[in-house]
């Protein structure tokens, strides 16, 4: 009888198993199949000045047109880019213009740093007479090419708004016969999750008459600074979805700086030969530093969940294995005799490797606007761990209603 038990038991596993891994191969071609396209629009005019004012409306009244005319398609704006990693890092991303640098190897190069297949520029420029040129150029990564080119001058009639709006309109009829505009409802949008934990200590002692040294003051400042990054932007036309299962761009990144400097300054006493002993003033530091940093960005899963009973959504999100390089340095420059020694100091570098995992985030969905998730959870304290989620995410239905401008 036990026997009889335990064989079926075994068979019992057996299929189990088999039904997993059909399950599994079946949502990976349910999702290599949702495909679709992807598109990153960005400003590229003079910051701080009326041109880029203009570029920048031309930007938003394009990307109202996307959502309205084409739900099917992924788009990331650099303000959803900056917001999701920061001003500064997205400039550190995009990078600058290099000399001798085409537009077309520029857009390029952008586009494959945040992982869209289209890169579209939007640009102004004032000329002598007031008059301003705004253009929109879109570039296709995939074929090499640039696929639409918009250019209008304001005047006659028509003012600097007005042709911003009227350069997105063409640009967007020009995407008619080139994005892909069919897809099952599904979520976009981006999240970031940030553990930060900062320190500084400053300690000052000072003492007089001791052995060698006289007077003598010790200041040490200590600080660390330990910053755990993951950052998703939800591809699920670039990269596929299956149900509540939507493939994201993940960036799993970690920084660590860590310092201690210890100054010393008074008087040591010197014994020159032949002379009488004396005390001299004298400084003396020891100090180390270790920088550590590290970056990995790959295709990894987000869930996103939503009880329809209570209204709680959780989301999952997972994120890569990650190498992390470090420097350290350590500098002894000691004070003391009639002269102080030679500074020695020591250099090692190495690496350390964090396993990727998965972080959840929960809360409850609004009534009213039950497509939308979004918003900023911030816990705990800088000193001790602080970690900081935002949130921005939106369902796409296809016959959503347009939206507002």
């Amino acid at each position: 009888m036990k026997n009889l038990i335990f064989k079926i038991y075994e068979l019992f596993l057996t299929r189990l198993c088999a039904t997993v891994l059909l399950l599994l191969f079946l949502a990976a071609a349910a999702i290599a199949q949702n495909k679709g396209d992807s598109v990153f629009a960005f400003n590229a005019a003079k910051p701080n000045t009326e041109d880029q004012a203009a570029a920048n409306y031309a930007l938003n009244q394009f990307l109202i047109g996307m959502m309205n005319q084409y739900p099917c398609v992924d788009q990331l704006s650099d303000s959803d880019l900056a917001a999701l990693i920061g001003l500064e890092r997205m400039k550190e991303l995009l990078g600058a213009e290099r000399e001798g640098q085409t537009l077309d190897e520029r857009l390029k190069e952008i586009a494959g740093a945040v992982g869209a297949r289209y890169a579209i520029s939007f640009t102004a420029t004032t000329l002598p007479n007031g008059q301003m040129i705004i253009s929109a150029v879109m570039f296709d990564t995939q074929t090499g090419k640039m696929i639409a080119n918009r250019l209008e001058q304001s005047g006659s009639g028509k003012n600097k708004l007005d042709t911003a709006a009227s350069v997105a309109k063409s640009l967007l009829q020009d995407l008619s016969n080139i994005l892909k505009n069919k897809c099952e409802p599904h979520w976009t949008g981006t999240i970031s999750y940030i553990w930060k934990k900062e320190k500084q200590k400053h300690d000052t002692t000072s003492v007089s008459g001791r052995g060698e040294a006289l007077d003598n003051t010790t200041n040490v400042t200590e600080s660390t600074r330990t910053v755990r990054g993951i950052e998703a932007v939800l591809q699920p036309m670039t990269q596929g979805f299956e149900g509540s299962v939507i493939m994201a761009r993940v960036t799993h990144r970690y920084e660590q700086h860590d310092e201690y400097i210890s100054k010393w300054s008074g008087s040591v006493l010197c014994r020159a030969p032949g002379q009488n002993s004396r005390w001299r003033k004298a400084d003396g530091e020891h100090s180390k530093f270790k920088d550590e940093r590290g970056e990995k960005t790959a295709v990894m899963p987000v869930s996103v969940y939503i009880r329809s009973d209570t209204g709680k959504f959780v989301i999952n999100v997972h994120y890569p294995d990650l190498t992390a390089k470090w420097h350290s340095e350590t500098k002894d420059a000691p004070a003391g005799g009639c002269q102080n020694p030679d500074p020695t100091i020591i250099i090692f570098d190495g690496e350390e490797n964090f396993k990727g995992n998965y972080k959840e985030l929960s809360g409850q969905i609004d009534p009213k606007n039950p497509t939308t998730l979004s918003g900023k959870e911030i816990k705990g304290d800088i000193e001790t761990g602080q970690e900081t989620w935002t949130w921005n995410l939106r369902l796409v239905t296809p016959n959503q209603k347009k939206a507002l401008k």
